[in-house]
C-alpha cells in the first residue's frame, strides 16, 4: 500500500540515568548540631557516621575524626535529625480519585485503576518523602498489601523507614474501597475484633488501627466493647494500638480502654482537664494531623493552598488531578458541586474545625502530653512527603515554638515509630531515632538555615542521610526517577483549551494492568480530531479527563506485558490506535486489541500515520457500507488520509473506484488504483460519476 500523511510526528528519546547508593564512613565537620530533645545547639560540631550508625556527635574540639572518613564541610549549615511522619496512608495517592467513599469520581477514573496507579508509584512516593527530609513514616492502616509496602521500603535505599498497620478495624463499612482486600473492615462484635487481631498478628504489624467513627447511628458506647476487646487482644500480643477518634467522647473512651496513640486532634469540642489528666496518666501520644482537616474541603471548593514545597516536591500527576474546577459539571459529585457553589461556607467550616483542633493541640502541648507530627498524607489534597511542612505551619499558628515543632517530628515521633519489630530500638526498648547522637541510626539532615529560629527553614534542606546513605536533596527526585525508570517526558494538558495549554512535563511512567502492554513510543501522529478533544467540548462523549495526554496513532516497541497478554511479547514492534490516547509521551499503555505487529516494510514514522485514517476508511466501506466485489464506489478527497486508504481497500475488495482530488493529485489517484480520477477543480463530479452504489465523503 501507498502512504501519504500531512501529520506531524513526535520522535521521543528517553532521558534516563543511573545512580548508586551505599553507606560509607562520613564526617560532617563544622556545622551547628541541633538537639530537639534538649533544645540546645552545639556550634562547630562534628558528626561521624560509620555504615548506618552515628559513632560521634558533639563539639569539634577534642573530637577524633577517623582518617579514612570522607569529610564534608558543614560550615554555615545546621545538622538535624531526619523528620518522622507518624500518620500516612500508602494505599491512598493524595489525588482526587483516591477516596470514592468521600467523593465518587469513578466515572472519570475507576477505583481499581486508582489502586493500580498507587501500587505502581510506590518508589516515587518513597523518594518524595526523602526529598522532604522525612526519613521514617508510620502507615496507620490500609489493605493487607500494606505489609508488602513495608518490605519494599526495607529493600530500598531511596525510601524512608516504614512501620505499618493492616486494615482499619471500624464501626462502619466502606464498600466503595473493597476490591477484595479492603483497607477498612467493619467489626460488629468483640469476638470478630479479636479474630481480626489474631489474623493481623501473623503479619507482625507495628500497630493495630481502630477507626472509631461516631454518628447518630453509631454512638460511642455501641462500639466500645469492640474497642476494648481489640486493644486487650493486641496488648496481649504486645502490639500497640492506634485509634482514629476525632470526637472527645470517642477519644476519651479509646484512652480509657488503653489506646497507645491517638492519630488525630479532637475537633468537635475543646478538651477538658479530666481528658488531659487521662492522657498524662496513660502516657498516650497524640498525632494532631492538622493539615488533613483543611484539604478535603479546600480541594472540593477549589481553594487549595499547597505550599511551595508541595508544588515542587509533590507528585505532579496527583496535584494536577486536584483541579476540580477544570472538570466538566457532569463529572462532579454533588458534594463537590455544593462546595464550588459556596466556597466561603466551606472555608468557614474549616476555620471552625481548625480553631478547635489548634486550641486543643496547644492545651495538650502545654500540659506536657507527647505530641508526634503526622499529616494523614494520601487523603485527598494531603500530599505525600512535603505535606509535613504545612503541618509545621499550622502547628506554629497553634502557638507551638519552632523547637517544640522540631521535637514533634523527631524525638517525639521516634517514640511512635520505634515499635519492637521496627529495628529502631535498642536492647532496652529505647528508640534509636530522633536524635543525632552516638549509637543512633544514621538518619539526619543538613540544613541551609536554622529551623529552631524559624520553622519555615525546616524545608531548606541541603542533604539527606537515611540509614547512612547520603543524598544531595536537589538530586533525590531526579536520581530516583533515573535509576528506576519511573518518569518520562510527555506532552500534557492540565486544562482544556487551545494548543498553548499543553507543555512538556516529566511524569510517572504508567504501569500496565493484566490486559495491557507498556510501549516505548517511537512515533505518534497528530490528527484533525486532536484540537476538538483538547478543547474539552466533547470530553464527556469521548471519556477524556485531565490531565490529558493526546496521541491516538502510535508506533513503538513492547517493553512490558501484563499477565493476560498472549498475542505480543517484549520487543515486538507494533502500531495501532489508542482508544483513550496517551501516545504523545515516551511511553504509553495499549491493549492487545488496539495494536498489531508493524510490517517490516514500513518504518515507525510511517506506521504511526496509518491507524486512524485506515480504520476510518475500513469502518466506512466494510463495516457500514458492506462494499462488495463488482460494486462502484465514489470517494471524495481520494488523495487525503482517509481517501487514500479507502481507494486501496475498495480495490482490494474488487470494487470499481471513482475518486476526486485537486488537479495536482490526479496522478496520485491513478497510482493508488482509482478507475476514474476526477479533477473537482475542472469538472463537476456528478457529470462523470454514474451508477454509484456507495459514496464516501470524508471531506464534508
Amino acid at each position: 500500500m501507498h502512504f501519504r500523511s500531512a501529520r506531524w510526528l513526535f520522535v521521543l528519546v528517553p532521558c534516563l540515568g543511573l545512580a548508586q547508593t551505599r553507606a560509607e564512613k562520613i564526617a560532617f565537620v563544622g556545622g551547628s548540631l541541633l538537639d530537639p530533645a534538649t533544645q540546645k545547639i552545639i556550634p562547630n560540631a562534628v558528626v561521624v557516621v560509620d555504615g548506618n550508625k552515628i559513632i560521634t556527635a558533639g563539639a569539634r574540639s577534642g573530637a577524633e575524626i577517623p582518617s579514612d572518613a570522607r569529610r564534608i564541610d558543614c560550615s554555615g549549615k545546621w545538622i538535624a535529625p531526619g523528620y518522622i511522619d507518624t500518620h500516612v496512608h500508602f494505599f491512598q495517592s493524595g489525588g482526587l480519585f483516591t477516596r470514592p467513599d468521600a467523593a465518587d469520581f469513578t466515572k472519570v477514573r475507576s477505583y481499581a485503576d486508582e489502586v493500580t496507579w498507587v501500587k505502581s508509584h510506590l518508589d516515587d512516593v518513597f523518594a518524595r518523602y526523602l526529598r522532604s527530609g522525612v526519613t521514617s513514616v508510620v502507615d496507620v492502616g490500609g489493605p493487607m498489601w500494606n505489609f508488602e509496602v513495608r518490605e519494599a521500603a526495607a529493600k530500598s535505599a531511596k525510601a524512608p523507614r516504614v512501620a505499618v498497620a493492616g486494615p482499619l478495624i471500624s464501626s462502619v463499612s466502606r464498600p466503595q474501597l473493597d476490591l477484595g482486600d479492603p483497607p477498612i473492615v467493619q467489626i460488629n462484635t468483640p469476638e470478630e475484633g479479636r479474630a481480626l487481631v489474631a489474623k493481623l498478628a501473623a503479619k507482625d504489624p507495628d500497630y493495630i488501627k481502630i477507626w472509631y467513627i461516631v454518628s447518630a447511628d453509631h454512638p460511642v458506647e455501641a462500639f466500645r466493647p469492640v474497642v476494648r476487646a481489640v486493644i486487650a487482644e493486641s496488648h496481649t500480643r504486645k502490639i500497640r494500638v492506634a485509634v482514629h477518634a476525632t470526637e472527645l467522647a470517642a477519644a476519651r473512651a479509646a484512652v480509657e480502654e488503653g489506646a497507645d496513640l491517638l492519630v488525630h486532634s479532637v475537633t468537635d469540642q475543646l478538651v477538658d482537664p479530666a481528658f488531659v489528666d487521662l492522657l498524662k496518666k496513660r502516657g498516650t501520644i497524640l498525632c494532631p494531623t492538622l493539615v488533613v482537616f483543611e484539604r478535603y474541603g479546600r480541594t472540593f471548593a477549589d481553594r487549595l493552598n499547597l505550599t511551595p514545597e508541595e508544588k515542587a516536591w509533590g507528585n505532579p500527576e496527583v496535584i494536577a488531578s486536584l483541579a476540580v474546577a477544570r472538570m466538566l459539571p457532569a463529572q462532579l459529585p454533588d458534594r463537590v458541586k455544593t462546595a464550588l457553589a459556596d466556597p466561603d461556607a466551606v472555608l468557614s467550616r474549616i476555620a471552625q474545625t481548625m480553631e478547635i483542633a489548634q486550641k486543643n493541640l496547644k492545651t495538650l502541648s502545654d500540659a506536657g502530653i507527647t505530641i508526634a507530627a503526622g499529616t494523614d498524607a494520601g487523603n485527598i489534597g494531603t500530599i505525600h512527603g512535603p505535606a509535613i511542612f504545612r503541618e509545621f505551619q499550622l502547628m506554629r499558628e497553634a502557638g507551638l515554638t519552632p523547637w517544640q515543632i522540631l521535637q514533634t517530628a523527631t524525638v517525639n515521633a521516634a517514640k511512635v515509630f520505634a515499635t519492637p519489630r521496627s529495628g529502631a530500638v535498642d536492647q532496652d526498648g529505647k528508640p534509636l531515632l530522633g536524635r543525632v547522637a552516638p549509637g543512633e541510626l544514621a538518619d539526619l539532615l543538613i540544613l541551609n538555615a536554622n529551623p529552631s529560629d524559624d520553622i519555615a527553614q525546616a524545608s531548606n534542606i541541603d542533604r539527606v542521610m537515611k540509614n547512612g546513605v547520603l543524598f544531595a536533596a536537589d538530586e533525590i527526585l531526579e536520581t530516583a526517577a533515573a535509576s528506576s525508570g519511573e518518569t518520562m517526558h510527555a506532552i500534557v494538558a492540565d486544562e482544556y483549551g487551545d494548543p498553548d495549554v499543553m507543555s512538556d512535563q516529566e511524569v510517572p511512567i504508567p504501569q500496565p494492568k493484566e490486559n495491557e502492554m507498556l510501549l516505548k513510543v517511537i512515533a505518534s501522529g497528530v490528527n484533525p480530531a486532536d484540537p476538538l478533544i483538547l478543547s474539552g467540548e466533547y470530553a464527556e462523549q469521548f471519556g477524556t479527563h485531565l490531565p490529558l495526554v493526546l496521541g491516538y496513532d502510535v508506533a513503538g516497541v513492547v517493553e512490558k506485558t501484563g499477565a493476560r497478554v498472549t498475542r505480543f511479547k517484549v520487543g515486538d514492534a507494533v502500531y495501532g490506535y489508542l482508544l483513550f490516547g496517551g501516545g504523545w509521551a515516551e511511553h504509553c499503555l495499549a491493549k492487545e486489541n488496539e495494536v498489531a505487529l508493524k510490517p517490516a516494510s514500513i518504518d515507525f514514522a510511517t506506521a504511526a500515520a496509518v491507524p486512524l485514517a485506515a480504520l476510518t476508511a475500513w469502518q466506512a466501506l466494510v463495516d457500514a457500507a458492506h462494499l462488495e466485489r463488482g460494486q462502484t464506489v465514489l470517494i471524495h478527497g481520494g488523495s487525503g488520509g482517509v481517501g487514500s486508504f479507502a481507494i486501496q481497500i475498495a480495490k482490494a475488495r474488487g470494487a470499481r473506484v471513482i475518486a476526486t482530488a485537486s488537479t495536482e493529485n490526479q496522478d496520485f489517484l491513478k497510482e493508488l488504483g482509482a478507475d476514474v480520477a476526477i479533477d473537482y477543480k475542472a469538472t463537476k463530479f456528478e457529470d462523470k460519476a454514474h451508477d454509484v452504489d456507495v459514496v464516501l465523503d470524508p471531506v464534508g
